[in-house]
């Protein structure tokens, strides 16, 4: 019987390599290397953090910032109350409960000051990089493909977006507990338990109330189990059931935000079901291309507007550029499961977002590829790993990868500097698309902010011009008519408005501003009123509705009117101008001067409320500081007749009889047919021993009307 030859001492048996990346993943770390590694994640959230120092000097941007933040009543007040109303209610056509109760809390915490708002996104987006690492490494069981991943995520120009933008706090949040939940359910699979299983039920609840885009867990947590070789069991499927349920659940109700909203779009009317098949592609291979070449980065994406006409043929060239991508994916290799994953989490994550139910005017978005470039920068790290064998040498293209998107970042985080960075970017971007109404429209919505009306007026002009059917530009405009002292325009603007869009509610505030400023008050009340039902939180037409039951000596009413408005938002300047009126009439100074004081702190440029402050310092014997905010008040706006003809009443009455004659000239330029400014500047004169001027102002004042000008004409005119 024959027996095998002993072994030499030193023979090494020959295995075959395993193709499973589960069970074993070819490594390329030594030592050193692994070391390396070790501190890659804390180096790249450091360099993070460090490039990331610009945003926290940004402003807010009037772009959805306006809307989320400075005027957002729900936030204003951190009570139950408050609490119940954001988890009941829908917001800007979404549902995120959990993003708003962040707001309150910043807001409670630090007011609008933009900084901790911008502060908190980097921190989260920091917590994200962090994650990222970790689920990479777990998923390919390699620390390098990880820190590839991590330092790609963490410094990518086309996530700039994300975490630079105040409106998108709802993005880098739902990504911390989507990212954790990922990780505790391939901990959950390794080790499973009913506290584990638990877990990633929690962090799914929390992310879907962060934002609707979530709902995609579910199918990505399938991918992983395909991946994970993991057997199709009952168990399986039960464990599977709650998460799709709630995912289902938060899905319809999404649905149904967004179509109350009104932000959900036909594409059926202006492309062919051929055309939205390439709108698709287009998408895809733009999200794929940014990867390696994030060019013409912008806020706006805007969709194409062809009339009749062929799409651009770049979208048509889309269709081979992913079909490609795809089979050189698929397409068998040693990394092909690898590859695949990454694909899979790349499309499954951006799915709901690729535009096939159309949501605003953008085509694409760089916020969109916050989670789903995980998978796209795994593919890259795969390849680089497997073709690139020298350690060294993958780290040096892993150091410019860094260094270049160090660079693109830090510069694309300027454009998010404030308003007009942002949209004259887009501009400069899209010029000529009739879509860039929206981007002149907000422009002039932050010049407005600034009172800038002529600015403001340009934009709002600009974005007519370019879609004469959006409404909302019109009462934009409206409204800077009639503070320009145009009402006739105005009213025209805001009936305008109202014909193109019945349900926006401020245009019938504005239009109800339009019937106070003519004294049509019945017609006014009927537009705030109007403007209350379309938005019950509407604190300025509160405001608007309060002051002008003031006029109509309804006070109980105005006054209620107006502690809501301040109740709604206690940043809305103009409801402490009014109240401080109400208090003034009601003969109480010392509040009144109080509101006028607190309507300045909110808005410092605000003119009418040095005046009224003026006024009732005037009334309570302090001239030194009436003086002072007359004279401030001016400066802001010196095109107020009303404001030089009372500061020329100040000085008269405290014996300044020259500084009278000169403020009531200056009035009488803007409005020379103001009949008591006549009469009264006549009786300054006469004093001044200057007879001739004296008779001249009463004859044109009797000559109008006034009787007391035509009895001191006869008595002292002879």
């Amino acid at each position: 019987m024959l027996t095998l030859a002993p072994m030499p001492a030193n023979h090494k048996l020959h295995t075959i390599p395993s193709n499973n990346p589960i069970h074993q993943e070819e490594s390329i770390t030594n030592g050193g290397i692994d070391k390396l590694m070790k501190w890659a994640p804390y180096f790249i959230i450091l360099l993070t953090a460090i490039v990331y120092t610009r945003a926290l000097a940004g402003k807010f941007v009037f772009y959805d910032d306006d809307i989320y933040v400075l005027s957002n009543t729900y936030i204003k007040d951190f009570s139950a109350p408050s609490l119940k109303a954001i988890a009941t209610a829908f917001y800007m056509g979404n549902y995120h409960p959990l993003t708003m109760a962040v707001y309150m809390i910043e807001y409670a915490l630090f007011g609008l000051n933009p900084l901790p708002y911008h502060a908190l996104n980097v921190l989260l987006h920091l917590v994200n990089v962090f994650f990222t690492f970790k689920l990479t490494e777990r998923l390919s069981n390699n620390k390098v493909v990880a820190a590839i991943v991590c330092a790609l995520f963490a410094l990518h120009p086309m996530h700039v977006e994300s975490v630079a933008w105040v409106s998108e706090t709802k993005d880098v949040l739902y990504a911390s507990f989507y990212l954790a939940a990922t990780f505790a359910y391939l901990q959950y699979i390794t080790t499973p338990s009913a506290q584990r299983y638990a877990l990633v039920v929690l962090l799914f609840v929390a992310a879907l109330l962060s934002k609707s885009a979530a709902v995609t867990l579910p199918v990505l947590l399938l991918a992983i189990d395909f991946y994970k070789s993991r057997k199709f069991t009952t168990s399986v499927v039960i464990e599977k059931i709650p998460i799709f349920a709630l995912s289902i659940a938060f899905g319809v109700i999404n649905i149904y935000a967004q179509r109350d909203a009104g932000a959900l779009n036909d594409l059926s009317l202006f492309f062919t079901p051929l055309q939205r098949f390439f709108l698709l592609t287009h998408n895809i291979g733009y999200y794929i291309s940014s990867v390696i070449a994030p060019v013409q980065l912008c806020s706006m994406h805007l969709i194409p507007v062809i009339g009749s006409g062929p799409l651009p043929v770049v979208y048509y060239i889309s269709l081979p550029f992913v079909a490609l991508v795809f089979y050189l994916v698929c397409r068998k290799s040693a990394i092909r499961r690898q590859l695949i994953l990454g694909l899979a989490f790349f499309l499954i994550t951006i799915s709901v977002m690729l535009q096939i139910v159309s949501v605003g005017s953008s085509l694409t978005a760089e916020r969109y590829t916050y989670v789903s470039y995980i998978g796209l920068f795994f593919i890259v790290a795969q390849i680089i790993v497997r073709f690139i064998v020298n350690p060294k040498y993958i780290m040096a293209l892993t150091a410019l990868a860094l260094m270049l998107c160090s660079l693109a970042s830090w510069n694309r985080i300027g454009a998010w500097r404030d308003s007009e960075a942002n949209f004259s970017d887009v501009i400069f971007k899209h010029t000529g698309n009739p879509n860039l109404c929206y981007a002149y429209w907000s422009l002039g919505n932050a010049k407005l902010n600034e009172d800038s009306l002529y600015k403001a007026g340009e934009y709002y002009i600009k974005a007519i011009s370019l879609n004469n059917g959006f409404a909302n530009a019109y009462s934009s405009l409206g409204y800077v008519n009639l503070q320009l002292g145009d009402n006739k325009t105005a009213l025209q603007d805001e009936n305008i408005a109202i014909h193109l869009n019945p349900k926006l509610a401020e245009a019938y505030n504005n239009r109800g501003l339009c019937h106070t400023a003519v004294g049509n008050f019945k017609a006014a009340l009927s537009d705030f009123d109007s403007a209350i039902i379309l938005n019950a939180r509407y604190a300025a037409a509160y405001c608007n509705r309060g002051s002008l039951h003031f006029k109509m000596n309804n006070k109980t009413t105005a006054i209620t009117d107006i502690e809501t408005a301040i109740d709604l938002d206690p940043d809305y300047a103009e409801s402490y101008n009014h109240r401080g009126l109400a208090f003034f009439a009601a003969g109480n100074g010392a509040e009144a001067i109080k509101d006028f004081t607190k309507a300045i702190q909110l808005k410092p440029r605000m003119g009418d409320a040095y005046f009224n402050r003026g006024w009732a310092y005037y009334s309570s014997g302090n001239v030194a500081s009436a003086l002072g905010d007359y004279n401030t008040g001016i400066t802001l706006n010196p095109r107020n007749a009303l404001a030089f003809f009372n500061l020329a009443s100040i000085k008269a009455n405290t014996g300044d009889l020259h500084g009278a004659l000169i403020a009531f000239d200056q009035g009488l330029k803007i409005d020379s047919a103001d009949v008591n400014a006549l009469t009264n500047r006549g009786v300054i004169a006469f004093n001044l021993k200057d007879t001739a001027s004296a008779c001249g102002n009463w004859a044109r004042a009797a000559a109008m009307g006034s009787a007391s000008a035509k009895g001191m004409q006869a008595q002292y005119c002879k």
